[in-house]
């Protein structure tokens, strides 16, 4: 019997003291009692609610089916859950998520209905100001991406599908003279909005730095500095990227490059002979003084390539390994196509949504 009595004790004090709302009625829809939380959100005290149907706090927001298929859930599962308008004793509108539970008392037969209850309004208006602020964000990384250059030696264009509304992937590519051409993809570590800032972050020195130092080590260089400049002390995380730069040469048919930790870029030549570009150096922003070496490949008559981020691959569901083996079929099966044309196809054929991770794919056609 003690046991019982402090157990009832414990249950009192729960009640009186937990943080959500809680209203019992009985099987006329009678409220029997109420919590001090009720009282905070609602702003009834509890002798005014006491006796009273439920309908007090009804707001005129929901129409009849609405608490029609709420009392239908309850008969038909014993339980309702979601989210409801009510009112307040000022009369203010506020957001609640709500369950109801259908409970039996087995010695009486008699039923009674508890709901348990949090105001959720403001937690509502700062989800859906993130939800802007999110497609304000997705907008001006749109915005930010490069026209695809169309010429008749070289081709460069991209496509982009983000994990969440907006990604850490970053593409660009810059005329450096006549005939070169820099070109450059980055995978920030993570996803969503803060990898999204890192990448904008770096986009806007890119022109810069590629413009200016033109060249594969010094470019990549720069970038390692400004990435550990702008986060390696601030922060107690040690954000880094994986990059690929190349610079197209099309009067010498060269392509020199540096792969800082990234997904091989794949280049189909123009005697059909593939090969990996995984060079370089380790990710960009992961060491101060990094070792970096810089490679070269030569095309003739023409050549195809494809860079990409790895999400492609966890995509895919397969190794690098067999991956890299798949795209090289899918190069030499349709280098006959127009670049436009072949870009299109890797859209609708070659990627495979959804994915856990931002994928990024930039195609390059070059010609002599």
């Amino acid at each position: 019997m003690e046991l019982d009595n402090s157990y009832l004790k414990l249950s009192k004090e729960i009640f009186a003291n937990i943080l959500e709302g809680f209203m019992i009625t009985d099987n006329h829809h009678r409220i029997l009692d109420v919590n001090a939380s009720f009282t905070r959100i609602t702003g009834f005290s509890r002798e005014e609610v006491i006796g009273e149907n439920p309908r007090i706090l009804k707001s005129g927001q929901h129409g009849p089916e609405f608490y029609k298929n709420i009392l239908r859930s309850i008969g038909e599962d014993g339980k309702w859950v979601g989210e409801i308008w009510n009112c307040k004793k000022n009369g203010e509108f506020y957001l609640q998520w709500q369950s109801i539970v259908s409970i039996k008392d087995e010695q009486s037969g008699k039923k009674y209905f508890v709901s348990v209850f949090t105001d959720i309004t403001e937690q509502k208006k700062y989800e859906h100001q993130l939800v802007k602020d999110l497609q304000l964000a997705k907008t001006l990384q749109e915005s930010l991406a490069p026209q695809a250059i169309l010429e008749d030696k070289i081709s460069i264009s991209a496509f982009y599908w983000p994990s969440r509304d907006i990604g850490g992937d970053m593409y660009a590519w810059f005329p450096i003279d006549q005939n070169r051409y820099g070109v450059i993809l980055v995978d920030v570590m993570g996803s969503g909005v803060s990898a999204s800032l890192i990448s904008m972050s770096l986009r806007a020195l890119l022109r810069g730095i590629i413009t200016r130092l033109v060249e594969p080590i010094a470019v990549m260089t720069e970038l390692n500095i400004q990435m550990r400049r702008m986060f390696s002390s601030s922060s107690p995380i040690l954000y880094y990227c994986t990059a690929i730069y190349l610079l197209v040469d099309t009067s010498q048919g060269r392509i020199e490059y540096v792969n800082a930790g990234h997904p091989a870029g794949i280049f189909l030549n123009g005697n059909e002979e593939v090969h990996l570009l995984e060079q370089g150096m380790v990710p960009v922003g992961l060491m101060s003084d990094p070792e970096i070496e810089k490679e070269v490949q030569f095309y003739e008559q023409a050549g195809r390539m494809i860079l990409y981020t790895d999400g492609w691959v966890d995509s895919a569901g397969s190794t690098f390994k067999v991956h890299h083996e798949r795209i090289a079929q899918v190069l030499r099966e349709n280098n006959h196509l127009s670049h436009e044309t072949f870009v299109e196809f890797l859209q609708k054929n070659v990627v495979n949504r959804p994915t856990i991770d931002d994928i990024s794919v930039v195609a390059l056609t070059l010609k002599l």
